[in-house]
């Protein structure tokens, strides 16, 4: 069991393998239905979520360290890292891409022995909670899907480290800005995050990428898309003892907000 004393370390450590051996480009297409069918460390879970339906459901993919199924460890809880995917992905994107860069999650869940945990992020939900004039915003409540709805559930089916240090999340582009996001908004969850190639601004991304869709036109709403950019609520993580790692390649066109955030957090 990892201790208090290092746990926020070794977290952002975690964080930081994982983005290094995604192999993963800013968008993906990834559309299999289930690609963990025969994987014995690999489970896809459907979830009750906020939605338009009556029923409404969300997906995720869990994948386990080999220790989990031991009877040696049966009493054993494990922290969970949440893994978010770009733009236009899916839940399979990690777990299908991270296999093809021969770094698969299963083998990063063993050696870090953690729980690893990627939700779909529904193509262009920027992990927000979008407004009530925004386009069909039931379907659009992904802070409150991930927070509310997954962490829980994760928490009921697996045997986790159900607290703030024994969580992380993680994320890619538009996963960059959620894993952010939601460890500024919700300081009671995280005790790392990380983001690689976060869109650290949503006012000056090149395309619209559905942004207006979730947050309203920038010209009305010029306000949503303030708060909701990181340049504007890393403040939220001024005095709070978490683990942050951010990283944007030299030629990424979000490098000079990256390098805005991170003189705004020294």
């Amino acid at each position: 069991m990892w201790t208090r004393n290092w746990h926020r370390s070794r977290l952002t450590i975690v964080l930081g393998t994982l983005l290094a051996a995604s192999g993963l480009p800013a968008t993906i297409l990834a559309r299999e239905p289930d690609p963990t069918t025969g994987d014995p460390q690999a489970k896809t879970i459907q979830f009750k979520a906020p939605g338009s339906q009556a029923v409404a459901t969300a997906r995720a993919i869990v994948v386990v360290p080999r220790s989990y199924t031991d009877k040696n460890t049966a009493e054993h809880r494990y922290p969970v890292v949440y893994l978010l995917h770009g733009y236009s992905g899916n839940q399979t994107d990690w777990y299908q891409h991270s296999k093809t860069a021969r770094k698969p999650l299963a083998a990063l869940a063993d050696r870090f022995g953690a729980i690893i945990v990627c939700p779909d992020g529904r193509f262009s939900s920027w992990y927000l909670d979008a407004p009530s004039d925004a386009e069909n915003p039931a379907d659009w409540q992904m802070e409150t899907t991930i927070i509310k709805h997954l962490i829980p559930e994760i928490d009921r089916q697996y045997r986790t480290w159900a607290e703030p240090d024994g969580r992380a999340i993680v994320g890619l582009s538009m996963g960059g800005h959620g894993a952010l996001y939601l460890a500024a908004r919700n300081a009671d969850h995280f005790a790392a995050c990380a983001s690689m190639s976060g869109v650290m601004d949503l006012r000056h991304s090149t395309k619209s990428y559905d942004l207006a869709k979730r947050l309203g036109a920038i010209e009305q709403h010029a306000d949503r898309w303030t708060e909701a950019s990181a340049i504007t609520f890393v403040e939220k993580f001024a005095g709070r003892k978490i683990g942050i790692m951010i990283d944007c390649g030299w030629d990424d066109p979000f490098m000079a907000d990256t390098r805005k955030v991170h003189e705004k957090m020294l």
